[in-house]
């Protein structure tokens, strides 16, 4: 099989490489020697989204068209170097003119690229896959995203055969073959899955032989994507102009890195961010957003913007958000004199944590925010505040005035409530629990006071995670991948 492939490879490499080359020939750009330089870095780059360990082998020379032919060969040589070829090039030039003759020449030729299966392997594999009974736990969308890793790669296809041909056109068959040992653990059938392993280890002459045992090696692992892995949605909220925002998202789990911005590609309103998202919850509801495997969702805000409720927004079932999910905010920004006094604070907040003391024992109640700016900075060792201010529920002064005193976690009631209904609705909020179990608790009093139409339904929970870090710069950028 190999053998057949390598020569099937070779002809595309020859009858490919004289069109690529004179395309890349015709960009004025490429006269200079450091315009051949950072293409080729560039080049190296995408192959190591995808290949971490990739350096191409470019015989550099300081005549142009030598330079670009050692280019072009390694790029055909390498899987998915063209389309690392074209991905550089649409960084680097206009679209316009040569530049875009490029980008179509690139085109065509991977349109031509040999698949990394035969028509026969592919068909195997396909009839193989129709006898899979995935767990009701099993979501193919964030199986995808898992079997990308180190940098994961969110995918439009929803079914195990469409994952299944756009992972074949990744640079390398480790993505693929991770994807089916992946499959294999979250399906319900022995047979099913000793049939499927039977085809990956068939296949594993795809894989560099380095990277085997990281394909392998997925059957002895815990599995990534499971009922009790822990997802957290991350959404940042930035106003625009005139009623609109600028949106952004990031679906993780508990201990693994962010995947890419998953978040609407336009400006929109608070209506299409709604919609939008009620769409991004039901794709993943019987995945990684299963309500039973109590996701958090985390809507970074500005401090202007904290009592916009969100946890209210209905979905695609009719439930309220922060009725069916751990719905909380934080801010994008706090001023700056309070970040000295957020790590004192969260140091606080992280040691009752881990002695689990009881969530009073660190509270402070705040009765009114026009006095907080008169009030040392130091004043005991409390931890977290409870609010029952009026004002803080309807005024973004008092919200600025509960962030300058630095306190990581923060609850009040969002609307008009007299201040003896907040306190006891406070008070039996945090009686008898830890702080960390605030979340919950807040999701169930939402819940319950939809149910029974009383203001627990108000409750809005700002939370700086204790069982995190806080940020060692309070801007909310998007998360940095870690590997």
């Amino acid at each position: 099989m190999a053998g057949v492939a390598d020569a099937v490879r070779a002809a595309w490499e020859s009858g490919s490489l004289q069109a690529l080359v004179t395309s890349l020939e015709n960009v004025e750009e490429l006269v200079e020697p450091h315009a051949r330089s950072l293409l080729i870095s560039l080049v190296e780059t995408e192959l190591r989204a995808e290949e971490p360990a990739m350096c191409l082998s470019v015989a550099r020379s300081p005549v142009r068209r030598l330079d670009l032919v050692a280019l072009t060969r390694e790029c055909l040589r390498v899987r998915g170097g063209v389309r690392a070829l074209r991905a550089a090039a649409l960084v680097l030039f206009d679209r316009a003119g040569p530049a875009g003759v490029l980008l179509a020449e690139c085109d065509r030729v991977l349109e031509l690229e040999p698949s990394l299966l035969t028509e026969d392997d592919r068909a195997g594999l396909f009839d193989l896959l129709d006898g899979i009974s995935l767990t009701a736990h099993a979501d193919v969308p964030a199986l995808f995203v898992e079997a990308t890793r180190p940098v994961p790669v969110h995918t439009a296809a929803s079914t195990m055969v469409g994952a299944v041909h756009q992972l074949e056109r990744r640079g390398t068959a480790v993505p693929l073959l991770r994807f089916l040992e992946l499959l294999a653990n979250h399906s319900e059938h022995s047979a099913t899955v000793d049939d499927l392993r039977g085809w990956i280890d068939a296949h594993l002459d795809l894989v560099e032989a380095h990277r085997r045992a990281e394909v392998t090696g997925l059957r002895n692992a815990v599995r990534s994507v499971d009922a009790k892995a822990r997802t957290c949605l991350l959404v940042r909220v930035e106003p625009a102009e005139d009623d609109t925002y600028l949106a952004m998202a990031w679906l993780s789990q508990t201990d693994a890195p962010f995947g890419p911005n998953c978040g609407p590609e336009e400006i929109v309103t608070l209506d299409e961010l709604q919609r939008w998202l009620r769409e991004f919850i039901a794709r993943y509801a019987h995945g990684a957003l299963d309500p039973r495997r109590r996701p958090l969702i985390e809507f970074a805000l500005p401090p202007s913007h904290l009592n916009e409720p969100v946890d209210t927004w209905r979905l695609a079932g009719g439930e309220r958000l922060g009725a069916l999910y751990q719905v909380i905010v934080r801010p994008l920004t706090r001023p700056a004199a309070a970040l000295p006094l957020l790590e004192d604070r969260w140091k606080v907040l992280v040691a009752g944590a881990r002695v689990d003391s009881p969530a009073p024992e660190s509270m402070r109640w705040l009765h009114s925010t026009g006095s907080v700016s008169a009030e040392p900075a130091d004043c005991s060792g409390w931890a977290w505040m409870a609010v029952t201010c009026p004002l803080v529920g309807r005024q973004p002064a008092a919200v600025d005035a509960v962030l300058s005193t630095g306190t990581p976690v923060a609850v009040w009631l969002r609307g008009d409530h007299a201040e003896p209904s907040r306190r006891a609705v406070l008070e039996g909020l945090s009686r008898g629990r830890l702080v960390t179990q605030l979340p919950d608790a807040v999701r169930k009093f939402r819940e319950n006071g939809w149910h029974g139409d009383s203001h627990h339904r108000d409750l809005v929970l700002l939370w700086d995670d204790p069982t995190r870090p806080p940020p060692s710069s309070y801007l909310v950028n998007a998360p940095e991948r870690r590997t």
